[in-house]
């Protein structure tokens, strides 16, 4: 059988200990403790001012596509096609996405999925603004709904 051997003692007089507040080197000035909070709530509060900052950005840049489609429906597929089919292009796939996503998402690392967004809605707004054809012009639609959906569940998940 194995001998079970003693703990060596934690807390030996020899070993100095200092606080983690207190600083290593003795040379530097000591700040007292409400220094030291002041300069953390400082640092933490702009951390999340940045943070806050940008998921606005990309929340208001992945709506606003979404919100264009649909003020320019007119303008997008004529006079001859009915607005409706603007709206359901622009409503499915996203609310597809919603409904699927939870499957997959957690599959998909955040920068691959941001990357992704941007690229995709850029190409979604190229083919909606560069297209002469109603049909070009839907699909661009689809990918643009499709990305604002996914957009919106990369960035809300958080």
């Amino acid at each position: 059988m194995h001998k079970l051997e003693p703990l060596p003692p934690t807390n030996t007089p020899n070993k100095t200990t200092t606080h983690p507040i207190q600083t290593q080197n003795p040379n530097k000035k000591k700040k007292s403790l409400s220094q030291l909070v002041k300069t953390a709530s400082h640092e933490n509060m702009n951390t999340k001012t940045h943070i806050f900052g940008l998921f606005w950005l990309f929340g208001l840049l992945n709506n606003v596509l979404y919100v264009v489609i649909l003020s320019a429906a007119m303008d997008i597929v004529g006079n001859d096609t009915p607005k409706s089919v603007v709206l359901l292009a622009d409503i499915v796939p996203s609310l597809s996405i919603k409904l699927a996503a939870p499957f997959f998402i957690h599959k998909i690392p955040y920068k691959q999925r941001v990357i992704g967004i941007i690229l995709l809605n850029m190409l979604g707004m190229c083919v909606i603004a560069l297209s002469r054809r109603v049909f070009y012009s839907m699909l661009g639609i689809i990918l643009a709904s499709f990305c604002s959906g996914f957009g919106e569940i990369t960035f809300l998940q958080l």
